[in-house]
């Protein structure tokens, strides 16, 4: 079995409340903390527009409710249709 090594982090509902009220999820900052020490690689899978999700994380950071690091996580590239773990760059789903 490989390792986890990558995670892939939806926007709305795991590190905001949503898109509209962008409430981050009680912990964040520690939980962003503890999977930059667990992974190897992390990103944001997020339905969102990429606009918009980088507004939020800007947003986060710039008031310190998420870690300055965050702001240079790559998104994943997708057709937003379906959310697939293929979608990651060089990694297999026994990674993620």
């Amino acid at each position: 079995m490989t390792a986890e090594t990558v995670i892939a982090h939806d926007l709305e509902g795991t590190l905001i409340s949503n898109a509209i009220s962008q409430f981050p999820r009680p912990g964040l900052a520690e939980f962003l903390e503890f999977c930059r020490q667990r992974f190897q690689r992390i990103y944001v899978y997020t339905a969102v527009n990429d606009g918009r999700c980088h507004e939020v994380i800007y947003n986060l950071v710039v008031h310190d409710l998420a870690p300055s690091w965050l702001s240079n996580v790559p998104f994943i590239d997708w057709d937003r249709n379906l959310k697939d773990l293929y979608n990651i760059p060089d990694a297999s789903p026994n990674e993620c």
